[in-house]
């Protein structure tokens, strides 16, 4: 059979006589556009995400899918110049390659590995399409490269037939019995068209190098079209709106900060500003790199090399690539995080704060909706316990990406996370990769020699750093770093520096570098250091090979040169610098540094005396959201050459100068600078903490001083704390405000060093000032309660030991309420241990037991209940601890779980505890109390109530819930807060008992319910239900609803008006606005369509001659029930109110603004009429 193309021919001669055989039978029948069809119509009707396993890896069809479609469309697409020499590419077996489609989509499991030959083998018909179509037709002497393509496609003839067997023959099932397996024949026939590929591109490549000048053109245009032909699939999100709501501005803010604040742009910033142009290419055509991202299966790609090798900046370049491709529609905006140990950042090292901020990026897509409705909700649920635990984030960012077609995740510097808990990232990511149901790649770095890293990432493919990866890019940094060193004078400075000694200085750099970026640069600043050219020349002879050796003597060089007083400046500012518990601005770092000698040093003198080690920076302020200026490591390698000199850099002595330092500048006699320079003021404890758990005798002698009771030190620093603004929003000075805000009365201008001393751990102070204090009645309660409050336990043994009450009360709570409250286990049963009495209340009646159930802290709950706590008694309100437990507050059901099984409640107290479960949205609560009902056998009114109050609420899944257990609809499950069209449609759908119809109490319900939420389709869903007609002019509760819309309206229109250009909420109530007029056209319509109905034919025509119109539909002229008493009013006043009431109403009712619809007036006028 002749195919109508040679080369086609040829291949199918080579194949064995059964293959041709199986080919011959389906050659012909079928086109491309055939095939892109059946995708189409499976991709409708399938809306799943379908999986299939090959090799132990997940791959997505629905991906592999979309790939073969882009492949087909491309084929389709060739340019005409190809297609005009080549019309035998017409002719292929696409009648066997739809076979196997067909095949494949109807059994995607069992047929892995056919389908993902399948996406082969389209990706290379159109390849060849355009090598061949060129290089054949244009070059003579092809005849070896003709032999090439034969071999193609041959492999490619070779496995549609054993894809053909294998589906539709017993004998292929058990040729290919071992398919799942790596070594399948199927899998063999893949890997020997990929090597033909390979071979026919080493050849088109010497072809290429050969040709002359006049066929430069042509080959220039063969790389055009085969890099379009290669461009990445575009697997973009497209934007549904009802995925997201449009919310309001502040709201969206105040949700994403809750989720984090971390500026993770800013640090891509900083990054970025380092990449030298033309760099870092080499990743990107990696073959490991390119097979992470083209491939249909989520996987993790590893990228790892020693230090200052770049990992960084690729990532960098990685990113903005793929931002780029997101800004032209053709991939989705990656998810990122750059790690670093930096005590300053600790969120940037801590897996749940790094777990937060993807949750966030997840949920805030730039160009999608403005905000995901996962994390919205989550926000709404978790708020009162606090931010997201890594589990929930983890999570929320699954359910988050489950419907997008691809999502990247970014984490840099995976060795820079905290060494003890990192794992908890890496278990993260993992979760993701393998639950997912979207496809996820997840691209992460880290160094060599971390071996819990490469233990758990050398199962993924990666790609190491070495010089035979990026030697080009250290050559290229290298060039234009000592280019720039000569033009700007700072190599040899007296010297002209020729060509020949910059090309030997570049050459010596580029043999020494090894891949290491951060090696050049500290070469290049030591040779800037050099003044004469033989020692230069000299020094490139011996180069240190490693970052220690050029750290070491770029130190001692510089500290040499600076004299004894100036670099104890520099030990003291970068000593600040390991030990800073936030991010220090050039202000504070340079008064704590300089401060009373030199107040005004600079920024730059600072990154002067610090030569390299340190860089300028920005960071945000979480006290006012501004953003600083900041000093920084100029790399990790800094931090950890400085901690290497541990005599020198001792972390008891840098922590024990921070707690001077702050404590010198916070007493001492200026005051203008506490609102510049808020760190030591707020600070100093945290060093002291450190400092003096490592000191012989656990003091300092700047804190004696300042702790003196009515020292003027002390109280200097309440007067600069009081200045201080305190804020709500902020992270990093929060916890340090809070502890000063609780710990400092301002009685008659008094401070008490006492209550700052117990809110951190200072036993030696607080031993010290509780031997001095005079009586302990008035201070005691107070210390108590802090030191339990902030769960020093040591500081609650010394108190206690003082001969402090532990049942004293402090603002009505004892030291185990609070300690309970706050979750702290070991405080709370030392307490107990102690004395405390378990059932205490405070002034509203509540216990320790009552308040840790509020807030679902299942440990000290447990521990409370063990210890004998009395579970069933109520607060001053009467509610109960259950309730308590199944609140608005409590996130988990732990503690209502703890409850339950010990038969802590009343069977009042249960139902009410339903109730409020079903009520507050917690889905879990209502399975369980449901379960409990059946056991403890509620009557079914607890059921009906539970229902209830789910509905009122929108609590659509307790709904659902509910009903499917059988509950019994009353009218009550109708009156809605806010009505959900979910609830209502399931309440509509399980009304067996038809409680629900347009003259009931429970029709009357929704529609009173449905104007507070003004959803449309609530109200189209209600109308379809008014069998009965009771949504006519004339009917008190429809006139009631109308006249809510109307006032709606007026309310929307005059907030429209009042609004500044801010596009979020103009959006949001513009929507809003649309919404409430189309609902009040369609009560309108629905009244006119039922009034048409209701009239006769006869009093229809004479209303329309009395008003002198056209037949319309108008409204009922009768009124059984009149709101007010009918009044007598004169008949010409009547008939002019009845005629413009009518007018409006049947011919212009958005008119009727303002206006009472169906008064006295009107029904009697028109009946008059």
């Amino acid at each position: 059979m002749a195919t109508g193309h040679p080369l086609w021919d040829k291949a199918l001669r080579e194949l064995p006589k059964e293959d041709q055989a199986t080919l011959k039978s389906h050659w012909t029948g079928s086109s491309p556009e055939d095939l892109i069809k059946d995708i189409e119509k499976h991709q409708k009707a399938t809306k799943e995400k379908s999986v299939i396993k090959l090799r132990n890896q997940k791959y997505f069809v629905r991906d592999v899918l979309g790939k073969v479609t882009t492949w087909l469309q491309k084929f389709v697409q060739v340019g005409d110049t190809i297609v005009q020499h080549d019309p035998g590419h017409a002719a292929l077996p696409w009648a066997a390659v739809r076979l196997i489609l067909q095949a494949t989509l109807n059994n995607q499991e069992k047929h892995a590995a056919v389908v993902g030959g399948l996406e082969t083998i389209t990706h290379y018909a159109a390849w060849s399409k355009i090598e061949e179509g060129n290089l054949l037709i244009t070059y003579d002497g092809h005849d070896q490269l003709e032999k090439e393509f034969v071999k193609l496609y041959a492999a490619m003839l070779t496995f549609m037939a054993h894809a053909i067997q294998f589906l539709y023959s017993k004998r292929g099932y058990r040729v290919f019995a071992s398919l799942i397996s790596g070594d399948s024949q199927l899998t063999e026939d893949i890997k020997s068209m990929t090597k033909s590929k390979l071979s026919i591109e080493g050849s088109t490549r010497q072809i290429l190098s050969q040709t002359s000048h006049k066929q430069y053109g042509l080959a220039k245009t063969i790389a055009t079209q085969i890099a379009d032909l290669e461009q990445p699939i575009i697997r973009v999100e497209k934007a549904i709106e009802s995925q997201s709501q449009i919310l309001d501005h502040q709201m969206n803010e105040e949700i994403l900060d809750w989720a984090s604040v971390i500026a993770y742009q800013k640090h891509l910033q900083v990054v970025g500003n380092k990449i030298t142009p033309g760099t870092g290419q080499w990743l990107l055509t990696d073959n490991s790199f390119t097979g992470w991202q083209s491939s249909s299966c989520s996987e993790i790609l590893w990228l790892h090399g020693s230090s200052g090798t770049g990992k960084s900046t690729l990532v960098s370049i990685l990113l903005q690539s793929l931002i780029e491709a997101h800004e032209k529609h053709h991939a989705p905006y990656p998810i990122y995080f750059f790690c670093s140990r930096n005590t300053a950042e600790p969120e940037r090292a801590n897996p749940e704060d790094i777990l937060r901020c993807l949750m966030r990026q997840a949920s805030d897509i730039p160009g999608g909706p403005p905000l995901h409705s996962n994390l919205r909700a989550r926000f709404e649920r978790r708020r009162p316990a606090g931010a997201a635990s890594a589990e929930e984030a983890t999570d929320i960012i699954m359910n988050t990406i489950r419907d997008r077609p691809l999502t990247y995740i970014v984490i840099d510097a995976l060795d820079e996370c905290d060494p003890q808990s990192r794992d908890v990232l890496i278990d993260s990511l993992v979760v993701i990769l393998s639950q997912s149901t979207s496809l996820v790649k997840i691209f992460v770095t880290s160094r060599h020699g971390h071996m819990d890293i490469t233990s758990r990432m050398n199962v993924y493919p990666a790609v190491a750093i070495d010089a035979a990866c990026n030697q080009a890019d250290v050559d290229l940094y290298v060039r234009n770093s000592v280019r720039t060193a000569v033009e700007r004078k700072k190599l040899l400075r007296t010297v002209k520096v020729d060509k020949g000694l910059e090309d030997k200085i570049v050459d010596s750099l580029c043999r020494g570098a090894q891949g290491m970026f951060r090696w050049v640069e500290l070469q290049i600043k030591f040779l800037c250091t050099l003044h004469i050219r033989s020692v230069l020349l000299s020094r490139l002879e011996k180069l240190p090979p490693s970052l220690q050796q050029i750290y070491d003597e770029l130190y001692t060089l510089k500290m040499q040169e600076m004299g004894e007083e100036q670099a104890e400046v520099t030990r003291k500012i970068l000593s600040l610098l390991l030990v800073a518990q936030r991010p220090l601005s050039t202000t504070e770092l340079i008064n704590l540094a300089c401060a009373p000698d030199e107040p005004y040093m600079s920024a730059e003198t600072v990154l002067e005396m610090c030569f390299d080690l340190v860089r300028l920076d920005q960071w945000r302020d979480e006290s006012n959201w501004k953003w600083k200026d900041t000093f920084r490591f100029s790399h990790l390698s800094v931090r950890e050459f400085l901690e290497s000199r541990s005599a020198e850099y001792a972390l008891t002595e840098m922590h024990t100068m921070a707690t001077h330092a702050c404590l010198d500048l916070a007493t001492g006699p200026r005051t203008d600078w506490t609102d510049e320079v808020p760190y030591p003021v707020l600070h100093w404890p945290q060093h002291a903490e450190i400092a003096t758990r490592g000191s012989v005798d656990g003091t300092i002698e700047s804190l004696d001083k300042f702790l003196n009771l009515g020292g003027e030190s002390f109280r200097r620093w309440g007067e600069a704390l009081f200045k201080i603004p305190v804020f709500t929003d902020g992270i990093i000075d929060q916890e340090a405000l809070s502890k000063f805000a609780t710990a400092i009365p301002r009685i008659a201008g008094e401070i008490s060093p006492m209550f700052v001393v117990v809110c951190y751990n200072l036993p030696r102070y607080l031993r010290r000032l509780l031997s001095e204090a005079a009586s302990l009645k008035e201070v005691g309660a107070k210390a108590l309660s802090l030191a339990s409050h902030w769960g020093k336990i040591e500081n609650v043994r010394l108190l206690l030991q003082a001969g402090v009450d532990v049942n004293s009360y402090w603002v009505g709570e004892t030291a185990l309420m609070r300690s309970s409250f706050d979750g702290n286990v070991e405080v709370v049963e030392f307490l107990l241990v102690n004395g405390a009495h378990i059932d205490a209340r405070d002034g509203e009646g509540r216990s320790a037991l009552w308040l840790t159930a509020r807030y679902g802290i299942a440990e000290t709950a447990l521990l409370l209940l063990e210890n004998g706590a009395d579970g069933i008694q109520k607060d001053h309100h009467g509610e109960s601890i259950l309730e308590a437990a199944a609140g608005p507050h409590c996130v988990t059901s732990e503690v209502a779980q703890l409850l339950l099984e010990r038969k802590a409640f009343e069977r009042e107290t249960f139902a009410k505890a339903f109730r409020a479960a079903a009520r507050n949205k917690k889905v879990e609560f209502v399975t369980l109390f449901a379960t409990f009902a059946s056991q403890i056998g509620t009557p079914g009114s607890s059921y009906s109530d539970a229902l209830s109050a789910a509905s009122k609420w929108g609590n659509a899944q307790a709904v659902k819930l509910l009903l499917e257990r059988g509950t019994r609809i009353n009218a009550d499950a109708f009156e809605f807060s806010v009505p959900d069209l979910q609830v209502l449609k399931f309440l509509l759908g399980y009304d067996t008992c038809n409680v629900f119809y347009s003259g009931s109490e429970a029709y009357r319900f929704a529609l009173r319910g449905a104007t507070k939420g003004c959803n449309l389709e609530v109200f189209k869903l209600l109308l379809t239900y008014d069998i009965e007609g009771i949504c006519t002019p004339g009917n008190v509760i429809f006139e009631e609803a109308l006249q809510d819309i109307y006032s709606r309206e007026r309310a929307l229109c005059r907030h429209v008006e009042d609004l500044d250009n801010d596009p979020v909420e103009l959006q949001f109530y513009t929507a809003s606005l649309t919404e409430v007029r189309l609902i009040k056209d369609l009560l309108h319509q629905h009244a006119a369509q039922a009034a048409d109905r209701a009239l006769p034919v006869a009093r229809r025509s004479r209303s329309c001659d009395v008003l002198g119109t056209t037949p319309k539909p108008q409204i009922r002229l009768s009124h059984s029930t009149p709101r007010h008493p009918t009044r007598t009013v004169r008949r010409d006043e009547s008939t002019e109110l009845a005629h413009y009431k009518l007018n409006r109403a049947c011919h212009r009712p958005e008119l009727l603004d303002g206006f009472p619809l169906f008064d006295d007036h009107f029904y009697l006028a028109a009946s008059q009429h």
